[in-house]
């Protein structure tokens, strides 16, 4: 071996060891940069997890910093030979970190969610970042950090290593990459054990994904995780950072107290509003306001119900099942002496939402499910028919009457279908290669056409007994219908956000309200600013209690979100942009074709992100 050759080895060694040390210095700059992430998430209640919140923020920070050493600086030391060279690089590449830390820091302050891809398109667009960080400031940062770096780089290369120093740094990476793996193995533990103070930990910090085992430990028998899963779900758990439902009602008696009918027709579609599907239902639209642009709050029964009855994003769905709340229009209505009821014929509204936006309603079935969706909702018509004609006259009401028909494209078997060809049994996900789609259309528009034959069976008590003029009707969907429109091949809902699977009918008919066609963008979340407004006033502000703009108002929606926390669309006038959490998105017009030239507006963008963690407290 040369002397070069010795000399290259000997370079590379000594610059192996220097980028530990200088890693480990980047690991305490994080772990110290991350205390920031604890203050602003809150510190949990429990020693329990106030322990594991130590292990995890010092393993987590560490185990990033460790892999940024070997993915970077390890190869690095055998390129950039010169110890200057390699510790300007190094002071380049570690203030880039930390830089990044600190601006996901100021994201997760301003909208308690991490930096993705379409977070950095947002920061770079020429409207302005979402940060409110000026690029003077940036470079500020950046440049400080770098000096900062570099110091830290020459200190340490100048540093003479001891034993002592080395026994000592040996015990310290040992008890980090315990800590690494122990924070893991409590998750895997709490996870399986419905734990909440541990597994809501996970979302604290960047990058973060403890593991997790439920299956694997159910399978082997070693936790019983169905018993732990049900003793989750019937707790009421103490929720201190969801502010929704806390905002107090007026304190003055009501202003009027009208009776409230609505009528939700499961996988209704706005384009099936005609007189030819739906005759009935357009006729009572001529009646009344007919919202011609109108989305629901989701893409699926739960999201689009949930949006409707609280008014607020389903990504609040999770955290109000949690807590047991009630929805602020339940609660208006149950303060204003009326009585609740819900007549349905979907398992969907049992199995979702029983036990939260309906545990103040008294609840009637319209049958055994086995029966079928078209009997069922006959039946839903004769329990409706039979309590109206048995109720008490002098308290108001607030009724929910739910068919689900056309969810299934049922109809009973006798029924006169006008639209040809048909046919019977569509299974709608079974092969949707094998669908034809005019006799498909024509499944759908007759299991409308007798849901709507249903219609004047509800109100004919109503006109009978002379309290239909007392009564607010209110017909709308949960979700819409996609039926492989323009050859897409997507059928059914809940695949995508395009103005088939959301946007839905909205009839509303009132005795003080006129007839018209609205055309503004209108959501289900107006429908409980309306409702509140129409009990206690036009001048309360609505804010504080949701989402929406009051239906008969002047307001205006700039964009409407739809969807989950995880999967979700902005809405605005002129483009629907679906995006993930992960960051891809894809910007659709109008006519729900993609536009690949468009990109991310920063103010809807902002706007949408405050308005999901409005309703927390600050702690959240």
């Amino acid at each position: 071996m040369t002397f070069s050759e010795l000399d290259y080895r000997d370079k590379v060694s000594r610059l192996v060891s220097w980028g530990h040390w200088f890693t480990f210095a980047n690991a305490l700059i994080a772990m110290a940069v991350a205390l920031g992430f604890v203050f602003v998430a809150g510190i949990p209640d429990t020693i329990l997890a106030q322990l594991f919140l130590v292990i995890y923020w010092a393993g987590h920070f560490s185990f990033i910093t460790f892999i940024i050493f070997l993915v970077l600086l390890f190869p690095l030391a055998f390129i950039l030979t010169k110890p200057l060279i390699m510790q300007i690089a190094s002071a380049v590449l570690a203030s880039i970190g930390v830089s990044l830390l600190i601006a996901d820091l100021l994201f997760f302050n301003a909208y308690r969610l991490h930096l993705n891809l379409f977070a950095f398109e947002l920061a770079l667009s020429p409207e302005g970042g979402l940060l409110d960080l000026e690029l003077w400031q940036a470079g500020a940062l950046f440049s400080g950090l770098f000096i900062v770096e570099l110091i830290i780089g020459m200190w340490l290369w100048r540093r003479p290593t001891r034993s002592t120093t080395r026994k000592w740094a040996r015990t310290t990476a040992a008890a980090l990459t315990v800590s690494f793996f122990l924070s893991h193995f409590i998750h895997v533990w709490a996870d399986a054990l419905f734990y909440t103070p541990i597994t809501s930990q996970q979302h604290y910090f960047p990058l973060s994904y403890p593991a997790t085992a439920k299956t694997f430990l159910r399978e082997h028998g070693w936790v019983d995780v169905d018993k732990y899963a049900k003793e989750f779900r019937e707790q009421t758990l103490s929720n201190k950072t969801l502010e929704y439902g806390k905002s107090k009602l007026p304190l003055q008696a009501p202003q009027s107290r009208p009776n409230v009918l609505l009528i939700v027709i499961e996988s209704w579609r706005s384009d099936m509003l005609n007189e030819e599907a739906t005759p009935n239902l357009h006729q009572l639209a001529q009646s009344g306001l007919n919202y011609k642009n109108h989305f629901s709050g989701g893409n699926n029964p739960q999201e689009g119900l949930f949006s409707l009855l609280y008014g607020i994003p389903a990504t609040y769905m999770d955290n109000i099942k949690r807590t047991h709340t009630p929805p602020v229009i339940s609660s208006a209505f149950e303060s204003a002496n009326y009585q609740q009821v819900a007549f349905t014929s979907s398992r969907k509204l049992g199995e979702t939402l029983s036990d939260t936006a309906f545990s103040k309603f008294d609840i009637v079935q319209g049958g055994d499910p086995a029966l079928g969706n078209a009997a069922n909702d006959t039946n839903i018509v004769r329990n409706w028919r039979k309590w109206v004609k048995s109720r008490d006259m002098q308290t108001p009401y607030f009724a929910v009457v739910g068919f689900s028909s056309p969810s299934n494209f049922a109809t009973p078997t006798s029924y006169n279908s006008p639209f040809q060809p048909d046919f019977e049994g569509v299974h709608l996900f079974s092969d949707t290669d094998l669908l034809d789609q005019v006799q498909l259309s024509n499944r759908y528009k007759n299991s409308l056409h007798y849901v709507d034959s249903l219609i004047p069976q509800v109100l004919a008590p109503l006109t009978k007994d002379a309290s239909l003029e007392h009564t607010l009707v209110i017909v709308t969907s949960d979700h819409g219908m996609q039926l492989s429109d323009k050859n897409s091949n997507h059928w059914g809902y809940n695949s995508n956000y395009s103005s088939y699977q959301t946007q839905v009918p909205l009839i509303y008919v009132a005795p003080d309200v006129g007839a018209s066609e609205i055309t503004k963008l209108t959501s289900h979340y107006d429908l409980s600013a309306q409702l509140i407004k129409q009990l206690y006033g036009s001048n309360i502000d609505t804010k504080a209690l949701t989402s929406g703009i009051a239906l008969v108002s002047d307001g205006v929606h700039p964009w409407l979100f739809l969807g989950n926390d995880k999967y979700f669309a902005i809405l605005e006038t002129d483009r629907l942009t679906e995006l993930k959490m992960s960051g891809q998105y894809k910007i659709y017009t109008r006519q729900n074709k993609r536009d690949r030239e468009a990109r991310l507006r920063v103010t809807p963008m902002r706007e949408v992100l405050e308005e999901l963690r409005r309703f927390y407290g600050n702690s959240q």
